[in-house]
């Protein structure tokens, strides 16, 4: 992969979190169970975190970062929380999205040939695994 397509996998990485950020705030604003809204905010503070690690990235490879705000389009792989969602069908929801941001990581990873950015990806894919536990240990 040369650096654009490179900066181009790490724009969708950015635009998977940053709808996930966008699905923590639409369960942090359902949500009642205080200990469950603290785990949560955390998930989606780590989310806005990985965001801004990979527009580094992204600006390094000379590309201009995107400026993602959530605009009603959510990426297609993932579902969005509804209101109409009881808490445990939010908890699954939110894990299948972090399993189809672990998958996506683990796909560009095996392209990148950037020692720095591949270690990054790989501490990310672990940090995605330890959200899916969490989130598996909240149901």
């Amino acid at each position: 992969m040369n650096n654009q397509e490179i900066a181009e996998s790490l724009m969708e990485l950015v635009k998977l979190f940053s709808d996930t950020a966008w699905n923590y705030e639409r369960a942090l604003d359902q949500i009642q169970d205080e200990d469950l809204r603290l785990e949560l905010s955390e998930l989606h503070n780590e989310h806005i975190g990985n965001m801004e690690n990979l527009n580094s990235y992204i600006r390094q490879l000379g590309e201009k970062t995107p400026a993602y705000e959530f605009s009603g389009e959510m990426s297609s792989e993932l579902k969005a929380i509804t209101s109409e969602m009881p808490d445990d069908e939010v908890i699954r929801t939110l894990r299948k999205n972090e399993k189809v941001i672990n998958e996506k990581l683990s796909s560009v990873v095996e392209d990148v040939q950037i020692p720095e950015l591949t270690h990054e990806l790989e501490e990310e894919i672990e940090n995605e695994k330890i959200y899916i536990d969490t989130l598996e240990n909240l149901m």
